[in-house]
């Protein structure tokens, strides 16, 4: 059960939701902006109109196989939401490249803790209100969430642990955005 439940995490992860609303435009989002599949890149490129569906769809890769595994069991949900994050980051349908994985940890730790999830949603908020750079949001969320599940939830070692990993993901992927940022080339939104 475990072994389907990840494997089926995964492709579900998988799904690139930002290149296929851009090809549905005739353009490739690989090859426009930063080339990131995400969010960010398809809001500065096609606009929010495309960018709001491609949040939305992200968050979902990472939500429904956690609600699915998790009725089986928190580690299998754990697995389920381990397994979509590197699905996204790492489709099979873009030769294992793709996003960041900061929706789709999101959606992972909604199913996992709710309310600490909703409180580093808030934190994210006002960061991208304040510096106006969703990369700035973003890795500030990645570190406060593992914190916000050890005061709110320490009784949930196995969603804390998934937590660091997904902090540490997080920042690797961002090491270009840090890069950026340190020189003040970093584009806001």
């Amino acid at each position: 059960m475990v072994w389907i439940i990840s494997i089926f995490s995964y492709l579900v992860g998988s799904i690139p939701v930002g290149l296929i609303l851009g090809l549905l435009k005739k353009r490739d989002i690989r090859k426009e902006g930063s080339g990131n599949i995400g969010f960010t890149n398809v809001w500065r490129v096609l606009g929010i109109k495309y960018a709001i569906p491609v949040l939305v769809f992200d968050v979902l890769k990472g939500f429904l196989p956690v609600v699915i595994g998790i009725r089986f069991s928190e580690g299998i949900g754990v697995i389920a939401g381990l397994s979509a994050i590197l699905g996204h980051s790492f489709s099979i349908f873009l030769k294992f490249k793709g996003g960041k994985g900061v929706a789709t940890s999101c959606g992972v730790f909604l199913g996992l803790c709710p309310i600490e999830t909703i409180l580093a949603m808030c934190v994210f908020l006002i960061v991208l209100i304040i510096s106006r750079y969703v990369s700035v949001g973003s890795l500030f969320t990645s570190l406060l969430l593992p914190i916000f599940i050890f005061i709110f939830s320490p009784d949930k070692k196995l969603v804390f642990g998934i937590s660091i990993i997904a902090f540490l993901f997080i920042w690797i992927k961002h090491i270009p955005n840090i890069k950026r940022l340190i020189k003040g080339s970093e584009l806001k939104i």
